[in-house]
């Protein structure tokens, strides 16, 4: 068996050295994106009181008890969460984390009215794929050795 037997062959063969070259980036490009799309919606809830009742409203209508209380879990998830997953640091759990949260809001917020589902599923697919990936070689968990 040859070292290139079972890989894919590419049509442009010289763009593999592109690719080797920049595959290391990834994760830290999905990571920090995803971040910059999260976070401001977890600061507006800090600073907008009517924003912030009105999701505390929604947390309530969805069935979860203690609205204020979810509503804090998910302030600091989207501020410190995201700075915390742009920087790689508790990457998996972080991420896995904003896998659940992404999936009640396009299944329970936008599903049944039919429209904007597509942006909280495609949230969660990528927040599938760094949960799964980790932090890569660019992340403070590869840094400091440790990883869930």
């Amino acid at each position: 068996m040859t070292s290139n037997e079972g890989q894919t062959k590419l049509v442009i063969p010289a763009l593999g050295c592109v690719y080797n070259c920049l595959g290391c980036f990834v994760n830290p490009f999905l990571r920090i994106v995803f971040a910059a799309l999260v976070a401001p919606s977890g600061f507006a809830k800090l600073t907008d009181p009517d924003f912030a009742a009105q999701v505390q409203g929604l947390i309530a209508k969805l069935g979860f008890g203690a609205p204020n209380i979810w509503f804090g879990l998910i302030v600091l998830l989207e501020t410190a969460g995201s700075i915390s997953l742009a920087f790689g640091f508790l990457t998996r759990l972080v991420a896995g984390i904003f896998v659940i949260e992404m999936l009640v809001i396009a299944i329970g917020v936008h599903l049944p009215t039919g429209h904007g589902y597509q942006y909280p599923f495609l949230l969660a697919a990528v927040a599938l794929t760094l949960a799964l990936r980790g932090g890569g070689r660019w992340s403070i968990d590869r840094l400091i050795g440790r990883e869930l």
